[in-house]
């Protein structure tokens, strides 16, 4: 794309904006629009981004790239009631939007506010439209709050069972552990080694 040969660099973000600036027609100006928000967000200039990005959801209002977009520059400054509060006003004309949905409600947990998090989740659960890593961080955050049930093992079997990597089978353990069922607990991460052909667990997911 225009935005990933333009890279990082300051005088290119530059250029694009001053065309942008001068451009008449609609289509050139929204194609600069596109250009400039992927290019500022490689260089991480987030007020550039936010002005493309606002321009471009002007314009077309279901725009999936241009929110996700927005959504990151709130989360890169650390606005995240503002990502918040732009993401749910963005799901109502995208609802299906999975992307924003991950992010608004990994937000949510972010902010201390778990069980909103997890009423959005079970939203996607309830519509048919979780994945794993959804399924995993219910499970999760569940585990955080200390509200492990029974209900727990059923939504993170879900994760392991669908497509789950090594961070759902550390995540089941801790639910089975929680639980008093620790020789179980101990078997599933026994076999996720195993099937990764690990002598101890390691990585980012464990």
């Amino acid at each position: 794309t225009l935005a990933s040969a333009v890279g990082p660099s300051p005088s290119l973000l530059q250029a694009l904006v001053a065309y942008r600036a001068k451009a008449t027609d609609p289509k050139d100006a929204m194609a600069l629009d596109t250009a400039i928000a992927g290019a500022a967000a490689i260089a991480e200039k987030w007020p550039e981004l936010t002005a493309a990005t606002e321009r471009i959801l002007k314009a077309a209002p279901a725009s999936a790239t241009a929110a996700d977009l927005r959504f990151g520059a709130f989360v890169a400054s650390d606005e995240w009631e503002e990502a918040i509060r732009f993401g749910q006003a963005q799901l109502v004309k995208q609802p299906d939007e999975r992307a924003l949905q991950g992010g608004v409600y990994q937000a949510m947990g972010r902010t201390g506010k778990p069980e909103a998090m997890e009423k959005m989740i079970q939203t996607l659960i309830d519509r048919g439209r979780a994945e794993a890593v959804d399924y995993n961080n219910l499970a999760w955050s569940q585990v955080v709050r200390g509200a492990v049930t029974e209900n727990t093992l059923e939504v993170i079997r879900m994760a392991t069972q669908n497509g789950g990597n090594s961070a759902s089978v550390h995540t089941l353990a801790v639910v089975l552990a929680d639980l008093g069922r620790t020789t179980e607990a101990r078997a599933a991460l026994l076999k996720e080694m195993s099937d990764q052909r690990l002598d101890e667990p390691g990585g980012n997911e464990w």
